[in-house]
């Protein structure tokens, strides 16, 4: 048997044209860990390889190597497998700091997503995330390249991974190479590999074959070329062939001679780009309003589009000759990264929802738009289509979770579909549609919210779900999608719908502003055109049946919509009661926003773009929305996983709500503390009710309940959406010649408030979006031990500039007690109107038995009686209970 060669360090000329160091040539299993098999079946170079069944063994490992690999800058290797398992492949290069308490190493994932020989070259720049912004293959701190002390390679270095016992890989030739600095541009695949992953199975690539097999692959790019102009499927939304024969008169070129100019304007950011884009570049870096989004658009390529637009309308080549060579430059100078997903931390071209975006819709609309141009060369066609490849894997390799794994799920849709070419084409598709049906299964909840809770997101995965769909039938290949997905995609329109304000603007929460469903219910009146109130809603109230008056729980998000109706002049509050979110969260729970008389009454800070600035801390923040503060503190739901998502199989929240024609109540708690993510400063619990007196106004009651017996500052906040608010003593409002609110509070001893608007300084506060701007902001502010409850009135008020005599004046706390007298767990007011009206309410914890208040016993959770200006009892409110009578028992 051959001596091992991974002692001494070997350099030799090799085919890179720069000095290989030998780290392993395979032959034997001398010196490894694991027990790995010699397979002399598949062998790439000498005698044998490293045969590695995955069931027998977690690991491959080595410590016999030359540890100085500086005279390289890539690791290289082979890699044989003869099933696709897709299990990941840690390589783990240990690197031990002396000054550290625990390894020290350099680490990257690869997957078994292949089959038969796969060279791998990984470089040392991938592995450090040095063209990242930060390292992600270093664990602690690796002494570096000089000092290598082994090799691993780990089936489950995560201990939550499974091992795949049907996972056998072969490797063989281990070597340390030093790459030529362009032997790194992309398509990283050859002509070779490339034409080796189409499916010559299919007539029409005869030709193509033909020339593959002489090895004539100039020939064959001209092939694949013609049949890819020449085909009439599969179609995209829109066809080259269906181009304005004549221009458009006077169409504007002006957006697209800027792209021409390289001339970019992204998030009101501009910048001059060279000759060659530099696709790592930002232009906003700096400061507060340093942000990953400005050149995460720049590699979404969003303005293809502006450039095929004018193409489409002027047939100027100029325009897609600019697509196409901006679209191979970006191949050739971004290539597909070997270990790393680029979202941990981000990769400019290969974060995978920057991959998705590009391959499900900037990259296919601008190729099928323009495929009639002779920019798109052979040559360049071929290298796209190498691209759209190497995407759609790396896509299918790194699936993340949410509204990315919706996107990357559509990306590599449509790419299979688009593509039928490749081998893998049909793989795709099935994979896409299995991952998008899992979601509809586990990420979106049964009452029609994806787990995020952000509208904005939300509704952006009923287009990637439904634009598969829609492509599917464009292609005639509906059989391939399961025959209920669609019945799963419509509770997602019942949320549209019947969380809709009459205004048909749906409120967002999380990280969304406000959106118009209506697109969305056009879609929805399509696919299901016996729902009659899909048709009202598609139409604005034009068709259709309009939805019933009532107000809608939507028990698994925790969202509560309070209605009067539809028409513009009706009041609706909408109530977040739910989970934290599985992304793109705000610390916000309890917080809720009002509609009424035509226009938004209460808003909240809503969204910002995602940078470093104090308004993006803020919108972020309990601060920015309405609801309670605890000594100075927001509330923590990010250090508490478990409030994030509902565990599935998923089961309504036990949140109290009660609903008829009459009133609403719903009730809420907040359970997490108070303080940053990683300390919980103040324990204390938040229980809100709102107790909705159709047709007028809402009452909300905050229960405070610390776990401790110390004293506590708290702050409630109330944003309102009008330009001023007026305060007299504790009540604020705003309106007069608009639509406005009226807020009164339960008058108490210690109670005060400050109406803040616009404070620019860190804590900012007083600002909302829809658009950004500053708005009058009522901060309630009070400090007790032991429970604290406080009740107030919020009173819409219509347009008109006085004040309606219905309006409230006073809200007086009256004493609560138990039928022995002793103070009851529960709060009780009474609430004055201008016109000598009065109500008394009572709010009581659960389990807080018969209550007294105002000269009336009730055992209810919630209690109204309301009297006239002379005294006489006109409606009374009973919720969660039986008993409601004026005097004792």
């Amino acid at each position: 048997m051959r001596a091992c060669m991974t002692i001494a360090l070997i350099l030799f000329v090799g085919s890179f044209g720069w000095a290989q160091i030998v780290i392993s040539d395979c032959d034997s299993a001398e010196g490894w860990t694991g027990k790995p098999e010699l397979d002399t079946e598949h062998v790439r170079q000498g005698a044998a390889a490293l045969k590695w069944d995955f069931s027998k063994s977690a690991s491959l490992g080595i410590d016999r190597i030359p540890h100085d690999w500086t005279a390289g800058n890539a690791l290289d290797m082979w890699m044989f497998s003869a099933k696709a398992t897709g299990s990941p492949l840690w390589i783990i290069l240990s690197s031990e700091n002396e000054a550290t308490e625990v390894p020290d190493y350099f680490w990257g994932v690869l997957r078994v997503d292949f089959t038969g020989w796969r060279h791998i070259v990984i470089t040392f720049k991938e592995i450090e995330g040095a063209d990242l912004g930060r390292a992600p293959g270093k664990a602690r701190k690796p002494l570096g390249w000089h000092r290598i002390d082994s090799l691993t390679f780990h089936a489950a270095w995560n201990p939550e991974q499974k091992i795949d016992p049907e996972t056998v890989v072969t490797i063989d030739d281990i070597r340390v190479v030093k790459l030529d600095p362009g032997a790194t541009r992309g398509p990283r695949l050859t002509d070779a590999d490339f034409f080796d992953r189409l499916d010559f199975g299919r007539p029409e690539l005869a030709a193509v074959k033909s020339a593959v097999a002489k090895r004539n692959y100039k020939a064959a790019k001209r092939l694949l070329a013609e049949h890819l102009r020449g085909r009439e499927k599969p179609a995209w939304f829109t066809n080259w062939r269906d181009r304005p024969k004549a221009p458009t008169a006077e169409y504007d070129t002006g957006p697209a001679d800027k792209c021409l100019a390289h001339e970019f304007s992204m998030i009101d950011t501009p910048w001059k780009a060279p000759a060659r884009i530099d696709w790592s570049y930002s232009a906003m870096t700096e400061g507060e309003s340093s942000t990953l989004e400005w050149n995460a658009q720049l590699n979404r390529h969003f303005h293809f589009k502006t450039l095929a637009d004018a193409y489409w309308n002027t047939g100027r080549d100029e325009y897609a000759r600019e697509i196409a060579d901006q679209m191979t430059a970006w191949i050739e100078d971004c290539p597909v990264l070997q270990c790393l997903s680029g979202n941990g931390p981000y990769h400019y071209a290969w974060e995978t929802l920057n991959t998705a975006c590009r391959i499900s819709n900037t990259w296919p609309d601008a190729l099928f738009r323009c495929l009639g141009s002779p920019a798109f060369t052979d040559e360049a066609l071929v290298k796209i289509m190498k691209s759209f490849y190497e995407q759609a894997e790396h896509l299918v390799k790194w699936p993340s979770k949410a509204n990315w794994l919706t996107a990357e799920s559509y990306g590599v849709y449509a790419a299979g579909m688009m593509f039928p070419e490749f081998q893998r084409a049909p793989e795709w598709r099935k994979i896409a549609v299995e991952r998008l049906y899992g979601q509809l299964e586990r990420e979106v909840y049964p009452d029609g919210l994806q787990i995020e809770l952000a509208l904005g997101y939300n509704n952006w995965v009923i287009h990637e779900f439904t634009d598969v769909l829609k492509l599917a039938q464009r292609n005639e290949m509906l059989d391939e999608i399961p025959g209920d997905y669609l019945k799963r995609v419509e509770r997602m329109y019942n949320y549209q719908l019947y969380a809709m304000r009459p205004d048909h603007q749906v409120f967002g929460f999380n990280d969304s502003r406000s959106a118009d469903p209506t697109p969305l219910l056009q879609d929805a009146a399509l696919y299901f055109p016996e729902r009659q109130d899909f048709q009202w809603g598609a139409s604005r109230g034009q068709r259709g049946i309009q939805p019933p008056d009532g107000s809608v729980a939507f028990p698994y998000s925790g969202h509560y919509v309070m209605r009067t109706g539809w028409t513009p002049q009706d009041l609706l509050l909408h109530f977040d009661a739910g989970p934290f979110g599985s992304g793109h969260q705000h610390e916000d729970k309890l917080g809720f926003q009002v509609y009424g008389y035509g226009n938004v009454l209460l808003t909240e800070g809503g969204v910002y773009m995602y940078d470093a600035s104090r308004w993006r801390r803020y919108v972020l923040s309990t601060r920015g929305h309405n609801t309670v503060r605890v000594d100075d503190q927001d509330q923590r739901s990010v250090g508490a996983r478990e409030s994030w998502v509902l565990p599935y199989p998923f089961q309504p929240l036990g949140n109290l709500w009660l609903t008829n024609s009459r009133w609403d109540l719903v009730e809420g708690s907040y359970d997490f503390g108070y303080g940053d993510s990683q300390n919980k400063l103040a324990d204390v619990r938040h229980v809100r009710s709102i107790l909705f007196v159709k047709p007028n106004y809402w009452i909300i009651t905050d229960t405070m309940v610390p776990a401790d017996d110390r004293e506590h500052r708290y702050e409630a906040m109330f944003h309102f959406a009008g330009k001023d608010a007026v305060t007299d003593r504790l009540a604020v409002s705003t309106g007069g010649a608009d639509a406005g609110m009226q807020i009164v509070p339960a008058t108490f001893e210690g109670l005060t408030v400050q109406v803040v608007k616009g404070t620019e300084e860190d804590p900012v506060q007083g600002w909302a979006q829809e658009p950004w701007r500053a708005v009058p902001t009522a901060l309630y502010r009070w400090a007790a031990k032991g429970i604290s409850r406080v009740t107030y009135v919020l009173y819409p008020t219509p347009a008109g500039g006085t004040i309606p005599v219905s309006t409230v004046t006073e809200v007086k706390p009256i004493p609560v007690t138990t039928t022995d007298g002793k103070p009851a767990n529960a709060a009780a007011a009474e609430i004055r109107f201008r016109d000598g009206s009065r109500n008394l309410y009572l709010y009581a914890d659960k389990g807080a038995g018969l209550c007294r208040f105002g000269g009336f016993t009730s055992d209810g959770r919630c209690a109204l009686i309301a009297f006239d200006a002379k005294g006489k009892e006109t409606r009374r409110i009973l919720a969660e209970g039986t008993l409601l009578k004026a005097g004792k028992k």
